[in-house]
Parts: C-alpha cells; structure tokens; sequence
C-alpha cells in the first residue's frame, strides 16, 4: 500500500478526538468528576489578548454536595479584574442553590495573572466554573453519555431584560442538546415551557459556543450522545464587568448576495436551513466561511459562496477594528417565481403506515406519528462510476431507536453493491426525530432511496467541475508536496456507524484520497484501501465533509490532491 502523504499518519480520526479533547487547559479532578474550567473572557477576543489565569490552584470544597447527584451541575464565578490581578467585583451564579459551596471561601480574594493586550496588563472581565459531571458520566468507561468539560453564563443584555421578568436574572433552564462524535455540539433545544426562549435565543446560541464536551462512547469509541444541560442565565447590574465599554460587533453593509437556490434542486423544492461560521476581518472582509450546521448538505457550497461576498463594517474594540467570528442562519425555500407559491418541502418524508400493515409490526416499532428526518447526508458517489457516469440507485431499510437515533441500517435494493454500501453510510449520518406512539417517542423502522445521477441532485456543478478537471487537466492538480504548506484540516466530522453493528466489524482502518479545491472543500473522494467496504465508505462519507484552509502555491489558490488515513 502506497504510504499517505501530506498528512501525519498519525492524525487519525481518533487523534483529532484527542486533541480536541485535551487542548482546553483544564484542571480535571477525576476522582471526584470535579472539573475547575480556567478563566475565559467574558467577550471574545482577538488574537492580541490573552484571559487573566489563577494565581493559585482553586480547590472546590464540600464535593459531598454533589456525590449523589445524577445530573451534571456547575457554578460560575464572574469578575471584574483590574490590571494588576486584583478582583473588583464578583457575581455567582449557579445550576442549585446548594451548590455555592463548591468555591472556596476565599475566592473572592482570589489573586489572578492579569488580563493582556499586545503583551500589557490590562483590565478585564472573565469567568470560571467549578463543573460536576456524575459519576456515571465516565470518560474511560466503554460506554457512556458526553461530559461537559467547559461552560459559559447565559448573559441577557439590558433590552432583553426589559422584557423578562426580574426573577429571570439569576434562573437555570434546562436544555437536550446533541453532541457529535468530535465532542461537537449539533443542535439544542429548551426542555420545559419556558415562555422567554425566543427572546434569549441569542444568549443561549452566544454562550453555547464557548461550551466544551468530550463525546459519548459505544463500545470504547466516540459517539455521537445526548446530554441535558443547565443554563444559567445571568443579568449584572448596568455597571457590570465588560472587556471594553467602546466593543461593537460587525454590521453588515448590506445589500447583500443572496444565496442561489441550486439549479439541479429546482424540480424538488426542497427547504433547507443552513449555518455558516465565519470571521469578519478588519477590513470588513469574509474569512474562513465553515458550516456549523446544515439539514441538506446539498445546499452548503451555494451558502458558502453567498456568504464569502458579503460585506462588513468590521467589528472595534477601542475604537480600534478588530476580528470577530459571528454565525449566520441562511433558510432555501422557493418562492412565488419558482411556481411552488412559497410551499417547500422536505427533503424525504416518512408516511405513516396503513393500519393493516402497522398491525403486522412488533408492538415496539409501531407508530401514530412518524419518524422524521432532521438533517440528510449525500451519499458519496463511488469515483470510478462517477467517472464513468454509470448511474443507479440503492434503497436501505433504517432502524431508529426512541431517541431518533440510527441503530442499524440493512441494504433491501441495490443496482450495484457500490451503491449499496455508499447508502448505507449516507444513512448513518443522517439524523432524525424519533416516531411517536401514544404520546411516546418509540423505536421505528423507515426506507431511504438514495438515487446516484449526475443529472439528479446527486452531484453538485463544483464536484462535476473537479471530475472535470481531473479527466481533462490533471496536470492542474498541484502535489501536496510543493504547496506552500501542508494542507491543514479545520473541519474535521468522524464516521457514523450504527450502534449495533459487530465490535468486530467496527475495527479497521482506511486509506481515502481526496482532492481539495480552491475553497478548501474536499472534492471526490474515493477508497484506496480499507479493511472493509463498510469502513471504506464510512470514512469517505465523513471525509466528504471535511474543510481545509486554502491550498496555496506562491500565495495563489490551487487544487491538490490528499491522502488520508483513518483508524477505527
């Protein structure tokens, strides 16, 4: 086998886990599953400032507060340092009422490394927590759910507390939020029936970005899991900690590029909703456009394009500007001119089962509401029938378990084995809210066709571009080797597999090759070697996914080609 080039062999998809995993700076107290999150600052920061750190270890005390509990639960403390590490003012908040004594005593009088500005001590608001994940939250476990690792306080801004009532400035809500396999976080949603959600939405989305997992397991390897989560909202008084009172954000300078509805999903008029993470230079510039989340990744590359013209008066801090990462909620529905009248659709739709055949299924897989599907993965065409424009389609049986959640996946019809087992990872990264029966999400079972044409919305006009350039001008294809800089991953989603398939079969390796285009979108993806088809395609599926930074030659955008080695 040809050894990999460009990339470590050891940046495999377990490293990337690892890494992120670990390179938070946290003090773990595994013993007690006290973790004390280091100091962040209360706003974000450009690359010129760095957070205050404890001048001290902080001990949490009294840890039998919270040995029986069966939820996770933190404490943040907020302050206001001065520039030579000394408090000014401090604010609690709290997921329990009884958790305040978790910080020491003294914390209050807890001397801190100054904040810094280009080097200089500088004044600042932060934050840290004292968190507790249960005991049968255990990261070395074989199985287990995520772990909180790294939080942040809900802030409600002045206008929104003007609309709340006074007793929300210091209350916890309760959230189910879902977390990939990265330890990444997917989607959230508020538990209770809490009448203030929309209003604070902002808040939560702004204070989720800082929050940190490690993934849940199944049989010893990460997982995509479900979490409840605490969210402490807090409102300081006016005269409250803030990194700068002269900080404004990005405004867009408007009108502008709308996103294009992609040609080849015309005839569909399928919705989709698309968000993209990108950063505004200090020139007003779009940088580094990723996608945070997407329910039709068919639509991404038409976001990514929208958003990379937009235009901003960038963001200051001192009247200086500065960079800022901000996220943008883009919504693909047809309108009047489409001839749909505005009415999309999904993308699949799960139909209920007639009566007569619902009575022939198992008791626990029966349904009155459907499964529905929350977000779609394309299949990988395979390369050479892709090349080959050798056409088909392959149709797979799912089953979901009460949670929404890919069990196991089964090929019920396949033009070609290749399409077969190409479906079978589309499927598992899929997502999906759980049937109902009765007023109960229950386990269910559905069917997915997964049609492989060039002239269906099968294949992007980007990716047909690459085959396209490949055939013609391979010579344009740049080796990795002579780039300016290894190609360098930014976006780095793992393989799905079903929960249940063999712990033998779920072991291997594989070997993908890829070429990454002037965006830093990876493009064709196809198997060099892997222990099994099923590996095989897993990997390219994830791998499809992925985001690089730009390949350059002499400062210029190329197109290059990778080879990536994955271990299961």
């Amino acid at each position: 086998m040809q050894k990999p080039c460009c990339l470590n062999p050891a940046i495999t998809v377990g490293a990337v886990i690892f890494l992120a995993a670990v390179t938070g700076g946290l003090e773990i107290r595994a013993a007690s599953s006290i973790t004390v999150m280091p100091p962040a600052l209360l706003e974000d920061a450009d690359v010129s400032e760095t957070p205050p750190a404890f001048g001290s270890s902080i001990k949490p005390r009294h840890v039998e507060l919270v040995a029986n509990f069966k939820v996770c639960a933190y404490v943040i403390a907020l302050h206001r340092i001065d520039e030579t590490g000394i408090i000014k003012q401090t604010f609690f908040g709290t997921t329990h009422d009884n958790l305040a004594g978790l910080i020491p005593e003294n914390a209050s009088k807890q001397k801190f490394k100054p904040a810094a500005r280009n080097g200089k001590p500088v004044p600042a608001s932060c934050y840290y927590a004292v968190i507790y994940n249960p005991k049968h939250i255990n990261t070395h476990a074989p199985n287990a759910p995520p772990r909180i690792t790294a939080v942040a306080p809900v802030i409600v801004s002045k206008d929104q507390t003007s609309l709340l009532n006074p007793d929300l400035r210091r209350q916890t809500i309760w959230a189910s939020a879902r977390i990939d396999a990265s330890g990444a976080l997917i989607d959230w949603t508020v538990e209770q029936d809490f009448s203030y959600a929309e209003i604070i939405k902002p808040a939560i989305d702004t204070s989720l970005k800082h929050w940190r997992f490690t993934p849940a397991r199944i049989n010893s390897q990460p997982a995509e899991g479900a979490l409840r989560i605490p969210l402490v909202i807090m409102s300081p008084p006016s005269d409250a900690p803030s990194l700068s009172p002269k900080t404004t954000n990005p405004i867009s300078l408007g009108p502008n590029v709308a996103p294009q509805y992609p040609r080849s999903m015309r005839d569909s008029g399928i919705r989709a909703n698309v968000t993209v993470q990108f950063t505004v230079d200090i020139d007003g510039n779009v940088k580094d456009p990723i996608i945070v989340r997407t329910n039709n990744d068919i639509f991404n590359q038409s976001a990514i394009s929208a958003i990379r013209r937009w235009k901003f008066k960038p963001a200051t801090r001192e009247d200086v500007p500065v960079a800022q990462t901000m996220q943008i909620d883009l919504a693909y529905d047809m309108n009047e001119g489409d001839g749909l009248g505005g009415r999309g659709k999904d993308m699949h739709r799960v139909e209920s089962s007639d009566p007569k055949a619902q009575e022939k299924l198992p008791e626990g897989l029966r349904f009155d509401i459907p499964p529905k599907i929350k977000s779609i993965a394309s299949p990988v065409y395979p390369h050479a029938l892709l090349a080959k424009n050798i056409t088909g389609k392959a149709t797979v049986g799912i089953l979901l378990d009460d949670q929404g959640r890919v069990s196991s996946v089964q090929i019920l019809d396949a033009t070609r084995p290749e399409f077969g087992e190409s479906a079978i990872a589309a499927a598992c990264a899929h997502t999906f809210q759980a049937a109902m029966n009765k007023g109960k999400p229950t386990a269910s079972t559905l069917k997915v066709t997964f049609v492989f044409n060039r002239s269906r919305q099968s294949v992007p006009k980007d990716t047909l571009s690459i085959l396209s350039l490949e055939s013609k001008n391979p010579s344009r294809i740049i080796p990795s080797a002579k780039l300016d800089a290894p190609p360098k991953p930014k976006y780095t989603p793992s393989p799905s597999l079903p929960k249940l398939i063999a712990p033998e079969a779920a072991s291997g390796e594989a070997v993908i090759e890829l070429l990454i285009d002037k965006d830093g979108m990876a493009q064709l993806p196809r198997i060099v070697s892997a222990t099994t088809p099923m590996l095989g395609y897993a990997a390219a599926q994830a791998l499809s996914q992925w985001r690089f930074e730009t390949p350059l030659v002499k400062g210029k955008p190329v197109v290059t080609r990778v080879r990536i080695p994955v271990n299961f």
